[in-house]
This record gives structure tokens, C-alpha cells and sequence, in this order.
């Protein structure tokens, strides 16, 4: 009779014990369908409207180490200036010319803006890159 009495005890615990266990899975289960609610619905972003001024230019700054570039963009044959200057006079790489022409092509937008920029510090190549 006395080990029936030890088992008892035991068998009530590992009751106790699948039964908390079981709770905590419900109550995981539970919070992890109340968080799958909250995933499904999307958040809407609202479109970022471009600034444009009475010239109907676009304006930018970039900036890498000691260059800075302003940049305005406005609706054109294509032109590109660069501190008063053609894009290949001052520009005299084709590579760096490449680079500033590659969000064009990308965009498929190519001879559709007159970029006009001015820029300072870090030279050619350096200003190529923030531009």
C-alpha cells in the first residue's frame, strides 16, 4: 500500500504536468493566430510626392566624403551641365560619364531630363560618385 500511495502522488504531478504543459501550448497557439491576424493586413504607404519648383526643377544634394553635388532635374532634351560646363568637357572620362548616365539607362529614360548641377571638392571622380 505504500508504494501505491508513492505512485499516486507521482501520476497526480505528471497530470499536473501535461496539463500545464498543455495550457502553455493553448495559450502559445493563441498568441501566435492573434499575431498572424496582425501580419495579414498590409500597411499602406503613401506615395512620396516630388517637390518642384516654379521652374519645375527637381533639387538634390549628394554628398561623398569631402564632394558635394546639387542637382536639379527638370523635364528636357537630355542635357547634362556641370558647373556651367558640358557634361564631357568636364567629365573627360568615358567611364565617369557612364556612371553619372547609368540611372538614366536604368530607368529607361535616357534624352527625357536636363540634369544641371554644381558641384565642390574631392575632384572628377569623387564628384562622379555623389552626383
Amino acid at each position: 500500500m505504500a508504494e501505491e500511495e508513492n505512485k499516486n502522488p507521482e501520476s497526480s504531478e505528471s497530470s499536473e504536468n501535461i496539463t500545464a504543459t498543455n495550457s502553455e501550448e493553448a495559450n502559445t497557439n493563441a498568441g501566435l493566430e492573434a499575431l498572424s491576424v496582425l501580419k495579414e493586413e498590409p500597411i499602406a504607404e503613401a506615395p512620396r510626392e516630388p517637390i518642384i519648383d516654379k521652374q519645375g526643377r527637381s533639387y538634390a544634394t549628394g554628398k561623398r566624403k569631402n564632394a558635394i553635388a546639387r542637382v536639379w532635374i527638370k523635364p528636357g532634351p537630355g542635357k547634362i551641365t556641370v558647373n556651367g560646363r558640358d557634361v564631357e568637357t568636364y567629365f573627360a572620362r568615358p567611364v565617369l560619364r557612364m556612371m553619372i548616365a547609368q540611372p538614366f539607362d536604368t530607368a529607361e529614360r535616357n534624352d527625357s531630363y536636363d540634369v544641371t548641377c554644381t558641384v565642390v571638392g574631392g575632384g572628377a571622380l569623387r564628384t562622379s560618385w555623389c552626383g
